[in-house]
């Protein structure tokens, strides 16, 4: 299913997200956080994964983002 988003929207996304790699990137992620968080569209809802185990500050903070800026 393909989803279509708000350009306004997504790129408060996108730069809500660049914030929070600038913070967790290689401190709290052994890596980048684009290989533990994806968008997906689940039941033909939008929904944040997290594909590898992250801290729960790391969770919580992608959360956030997520609700913030795309809900």
């Amino acid at each position: 299913m393909e989803l279509i988003l708000k350009k306004k929207k997504a790129d408060a996304f996108v730069s809500a997200m660049q914030g929070l790699a600038k913070k967790f990137d290689g401190v709290y992620l052994p890596g980048q956080i684009e290989e533990f968080v994806k968008l997906d569209v689940v039941n033909g809802k939008m929904q944040l994964t997290f594909d590898k185990v992250v801290p729960e500050m790391v969770r919580i903070a992608c959360t956030m983002a997520f609700v913030e800026t795309l809900l």
